[in-house]
């Protein structure tokens, strides 16, 4: 099942505040419904705890 099938199912993106995710990469989502939630500022562990 590709990704674009399941957009209908995701309320929610969790991303790092890395660079390489751009205001046009949050708008993609935004488009769509998407509410994208930041991780933490200076909480390295937060991303493993998520990624389970």
């Amino acid at each position: 099942m590709a990704l674009v099938d399941r957009v209908d199912q995701m309320k929610f993106l969790i991303q790092d505040r890395d660079a390489t995710f751009t205001d046009a990469f949050d708008a993609v989502f935004a488009s769509e419904a998407i509410q994208v939630l930041l991780t933490p500022v200076q909480a390295p562990r937060t991303n493993a705890v998520i990624e389970r």
